[in-house]
């Protein structure tokens, strides 16, 4: 897997200080079980190393004392404190120290070139719960970096790569996981320098249709989002909206469904998105060219496992065009939110397709979600602007 090119003069060095990690979690680091106790290495069993607490030496070391250089630290005492413990073992053959202050460091002899590379904070926290080392991402290749200027929001933020893919981090975003199909667009739009900045979702998989064949991938950042994996994109063929005294406008009837409260919350969740486009209620078809959509409740004996059914202007299931039909002797029998369904259903009115689990458009329902999420977001206004 090709690696971002290591931050060198091109680019400022940041001390980290109170305002960069502000929000980042400090790594409680608490020597356990084995460790608990232990006395401190002797400088005669520490050959080649130092004694700060306990031994560190070899790759530690160096790593030990190049991070607190790159962090404007004059030597590793000064930047990660007394190792907490010595050196233990890691998967698959590696090692790792913990310090008191800035994480840890981890090691492996015949990977990343075999240099050690030190992870902490919200980072490490991510990391963590993805298995670490043992898990899909794999051993650090850098130790933690600063990145570029964020391009969206002007904010300079943190990044670590890893064998298998990356977590970046800012102080408004978070940390976030990129795997390698996206990665590799986003750093060809100049990663978060670009018009992307920053991640605001992990990789997310599974993306498109139900039974689709396909495992398509999708990402939504603070300026757009990317998928890889296929053809189809999160954008849909046909919409409802129009342009009204030139703003694009959603007009929705809804005279004949009992769900009236769940179209207030849908016209309301989407309004809520800061995006050009305009979700209004109508009581029928009053300005010039206007496309109104209608919903309407249904009862078909032909649908089995769908809650709502978007036709567009040009038609759907039947002779319906400009219809959402909610089914509610579906929504009733499996106790589906309506809210969900509505919202849902008037996103693709807004001309928006499936996309990925745990958004709002994701082709199954999603429990507990009933407003646009981050992806459904950068969808829309890279639709509407």
């Amino acid at each position: 897997m090709a690696a971002r090119t290591p931050i060198g003069k091109s680019r400022t060095l940041l001390k980290p200080t109170k305002a960069l990690f502000a929000g980042v979690a400090s790594v409680a680091i608490a020597a356990t079980g084995t460790l608990a106790g232990a006395p401190a290495a002797s400088a005669q069993s520490c050959a080649g190393g130092v004694v700060n607490g306990h031994c560190i030496q070899g790759p530690m070391l160096t790593e030990y004392n190049a991070a607190a250089t790159y962090n404007g630290y004059p030597n590793g005492q000064a930047y990660f404190g007394n190792a907490t413990g010595p050196a233990q073992s890691a998967a698959g053959g590696g090692t790792f120290q913990a310090f008191e202050q800035h994480g840890y460091i981890y090691h492996h002899p015949t990977r990343s070139g075999g240099h050690a590379n030190q992870i902490w904070g919200e980072i490490y926290q991510t990391w963590d719960s993805r298995g670490k080392e043992a898990g899909s991402l794999g051993y650090p290749r850098t130790r933690e970096l600063n990145t570029a200027l964020g391009s969206v929001n002007g904010q300079i933020g943190r990044f670590n790569e890893f064998e298998n893919g990356w977590i970046y981090w800012s102080g408004l975003t978070g940390p976030k996981v990129i795997e390698p199909p996206i990665f590799s667009q986003y750093a060809s739009q100049g990663w978060e320098a670009g018009q992307l900045g920053f991640p605001t979702t992990d990789t997310l998989s599974n993306c498109g249709e139900q039974g689709a064949g396909v495992s398509a991938k999708g990402q939504a950042f603070e300026g757009g989002f990317l998928r890889a994996g296929t053809n189809r994109t999160f954008v849909f063929g046909q919409s409802n909206v129009v342009n009204i005294g030139g703003v694009p406008t959603l007009q929705i009837i809804s005279d004949t469904t009992r769900y009236d409260n769940s179209v207030t919350w849908a016209i309301d969740a989407w309004n809520a998105v800061p995006s050009q486009v305009h979700l209004e209620r109508v009581p029928l078809a009053i300005d010039p060219g206007a496309k109104p959509v209608r919903i309407v409740d249904s009862n078909r004996g032909d649908i089995f496992g769908a809650y709502g059914y978007y036709s567009g202007p040009s038609g759907g299931f039947g002779s319906l065009s400009s219809t959402i039909e909610l089914f509610y002797n579906q929504i009733q029998s499996h106790n589906v939110d309506p809210n969900y369904v509505v919202t849902h259903e008037v996103g693709h009115a807004l001309k928006l397709a499936h996309s990925c689990p745990t958004q709002l458009m994701a082709a199954a329902p999603q429990t507990g979600i009933s407003t646009p999420q981050p992806l459904d977001v950068a969808v829309l206004k890279s639709i509407w602007g």
